[in-house]
């Protein structure tokens, strides 16, 4: 950012009180001067003549304010329309007439938005600011987003320009009041209009972002109009949602169908006992079977076996059988390697894994055995993966090469963000982008764990997502430096690396999108050309229990959204039911079928109360019903037509519905042939409902010892 570097408040302070903008802006004094002239239109024209030719970045600011102001007025007059004419034509005195805004979701960075001086920069910002405040006012939360959303753009545009990388959590502030309130004001309506559209994570992490911004103004007085702001954003209030939250009234009507869509969680249920319940384990599908393999218990126990299950038979008939497990491999270390947070993804009817060194493994599907492979590196260049482990990272098969980015390379540090691929073929590695060392970048994804990848093939792209960088780690291993913290960095960006040039691009997080987060369920359904997102895990979120006095400094998710390439927009899924609040779930997806399924994954039992001690791993198995039309033309599921027993059934995370009275809360469950289908606040509802049951579900054990519901 042009003249930045005498309003740095990025060092250790202590710092001056922030100023206001027009003690620091004498265009803004000399637009007094023009507004008096107004009434004289020969002697405002040459005003600005003067000006143009002899200060002209003051001549494109007070052009911009004057045609603001007349927005304001407008829009205090309730001209909305008109209003947001204006604020356009405001942000074009700067930005030329040419520019065209919102800018492509498919490439955020601007040549435009990297060259605006600080003083152009909060007007542009406020013109959009002003126009999101018109759509709001109007009703319109879609329209309120795409100008919210661009002024995060700019934010992001002003970062790009700095001369040396920042990481994320190391931000340059400018020691001036209106700074801190634009970037106030963008976070408050984020969150006011995520909340309209039922929206909670994004509506809490917003109005925490608003507290955040206040809490980092390293003055000894905070300015009145911040404090207000930090009032209005109501943080405790938002802090007692849950994500989704049961509470919310018509929480499955669909308001903005470009921004929601309906859907269906439901429960699967086996005739033979399933895995033993685990987190952060390989799943994937092939010719219509489910596996999962290793993974950890919730005592943090890495376990090796393998299962499968045949999803194409009938409900009735399908049973998990063990495979054989995960062979044992310590190559290049003295411990084994580590189970959990590991990838496997299938080509040509083999299961490939990889754990960090230059032997890779790979299940034989149709032999269910394993094959050892030595791979090597091109150019003989260092191995990368020094510690030769690797996990908590994402993978991706395309065209017969494996493709690896960050994850956590046994260092105890950030994470990195080594970007590999290893053709299948021939074994050899190519190094594309990255390091391991805690270096930050704008030209790609930065280091960490836990992100989340997909390929979109028509567009010959990879997509990387969020993840955390693993500050506590940092800390906590005792390395020297200045990225150790209490509390890891949640990333919120999204980057597309395009196989055809070899280069990374950060795109717009556009629509309605999932709060940023780490340890989130992913994965790309070719059928319906959307992404799928779950649940996951934020540790800088906080989440208040007035009623037991507890507030938690992190939040699981249990939301659902979907990903559109072709406008690159989120939407929500809104569900009645659905799995109860967990990170390190597994989405799959069987390309055969377009079916979406979720196994597994682990909660925090302070958070979803259970009992288990301190965390609780599942093996519970769902499947994602969307209504939702196919490329094909075809209905993949008719989510409104399904289920006609659903608001009797539907599991809500750790709550249930009784069966027979509906009431909501943690119910026993019917121990009958059903496999727990349905619910009963007491006995007699039980008893009451039990003929019903016995009729719709086959539920073939009368008066079935009930048990308790474990949330």
């Amino acid at each position: 950012m042009s003249n930045i570097d005498v309003l740095d408040a990025s060092g250790p302070g202590p710092f001056p009180p922030l100023q206001k903008a027009i003690d620091l802006r004498p265009e803004l004094r000399t637009l007094t001067i023009a507004r008096g002239g107004r009434e004289n239109p020969a002697m405002f024209e040459g005003f600005l003549m003067v000006m143009r030719q002899t200060k002209p970045l003051y001549y494109r600011l007070v052009q911009c304010n004057v045609a603001k102001d007349d927005g304001n007025e407008m829009f205090k007059a309730g001209k909305f329309p008109e209003a947001r004419a204006k604020y356009v034509e405001a942000a074009k005195k700067i930005l030329g007439e040419d520019f065209v805004f919102p800018v492509d979701a498919r490439k955020v960075k601007s040549e435009k938005y990297m060259k605006l001086v600080w003083q152009e920069m909060m007007d542009v910002v406020a013109c959009f600011n002003n126009m999101a405040q018109c759509y709001i006012r109007e009703g319109n939360s879609e329209q309120a987003l795409e100008w919210l959303q661009e002024v995060a753009v700019i934010y992001m545009n002003q970062s790009f320009a700095q001369k040396t990388p920042l990481f994320y959590w190391k931000n340059t502030n400018l020691l001036i009041e209106e700074y801190y309130l634009n970037q106030q004001k963008y976070h408050l309506r984020l969150s006011q209009v995520f909340l309209k559209l039922l929206n909670t994570s994004c509506a809490v992490h917003h109005s925490w972002a608003v507290a955040s911004i206040s809490g980092s103004i390293a003055t000894p007085q905070k300015p009145p109009r911040v404090t207000k702001m930090l009032d209005d954003a109501n943080v405790m209030k938002f802090a007692q949602y849950r994500h989704p939250d049961i509470n919310l009234p018509d929480r499955l009507k669909v308001s903005y169908p470009n921004l929601q869509i309906r859907g269906k969680w439901e429960r699967l249920v086996t005739k033979s006992r399933p895995p033993a319940p685990r987190l952060g384990m390989a799943t994937w599908i092939w010719r219509r079977k489910l596996y999962v393999a290793g993974g950890q218990s919730a005592m943090q126990d890495r376990v090796r076996d393998m299962w499968c299950l045949n999803l194409s038979t009938k409900p009735e008939e399908r049973k998990w059988h063990r495979l054989v497990d995960i062979p044992h491999h310590t190559q290049g270390g003295p411990q084994e390697h580590s189970t959990a947070g590991i990838v496997m993804k299938v080509w040509e009817d083999k299961a490939w894994l990889f754990f960090g060194s230059r032997t890779v493994w790979a299940f034989d599907l149709v032999e269910e055995t394993w094959e050892k492979k030595t791979t090597v590196l091109k150019r003989k260049k260092k191995w990368p993966y020094e510690k030769n482990d690797l996990s908590e990272y994402a993978m991706e098969i395309y065209k017969g090469k494996m493709y690896v980015f960050g994850g956590q390379d046994g260092r105890m540090q950030l994470g990195c963000n080594l970007f590999m691929a290893l053709d299948l073929r021939d074994l050899t590695w190519e190094l594309i982008s990255g390091t391991s060392e805690p270096v930050a970048t704008h030209d790609s994804p930065m280091l960490r764990v836990h992100p989340e990848a997909w390929v979109v093939p028509k567009e010959n792209k990879l997509f990387i997502m969020y993840g955390n960088a693993n500050r506590m780690g940092e800390s906590l291993g005792g390395r020297e430096g200045t990225h150790g913290a209490e509390c890891d960095y949640t990333y919120e960006d999204i980057w597309a690396f395009s196989f055809s040039t070899k280069t990374w691009t950060r795109e717009k997080t556009r629509g309605n999108y999932p709060c940023p987060r780490t340890e989130f369920s992913c994965a790309y359904n070719p059928r319906l050309d959307r992404t799928v997102v779950f649940g996951g895990y934020c540790g800088t979120t906080n989440t208040y229990f007035p009623d037991r006095g507890v507030n938690f400094t992190f939040a699981y998710y249990a939301d659902t959204y979907i990903w559109n390439p072709a406008d690159r927009k989120w939407s929500q899924v809104l569900t009645r039911g659905f799995p109860t609040y967990r990170a390190q779930a597994r989405l799959i997806i069987d390309e055969q079928s377009g079916k979406s399924y979720l196994f597994g994954g682990y909660t925090n039992s302070d958070f979803v109360p259970s009992n288990h001690v301190v965390s609780r791993a599942f093996n519970d198995l769902w499947e994602l019903k969307i209504d939702f039309e196919d490329g094909r033309g075809g209905i993949v599921d008719r989510v409104l037509e399904l289920g006609k027993d659903e608001k009797r059934t539907a599991v809500m995370g750790p709550w249930g519905t009784c069966f027979c009275c509906g009431a909501v809360g943690q119910w026993k469950m019917c121990g009958g042939s059903c496999g727990g289908v349905v619910r009963y606040c007491s006995n007699d509802c039980g008893r009451e409902a039990w003929t019903e049951h016995k009729k719709i579900h086959q539920c073939k054990v009368k008066e079935a010892a009930r048990k308790k519901t474990q949330p």
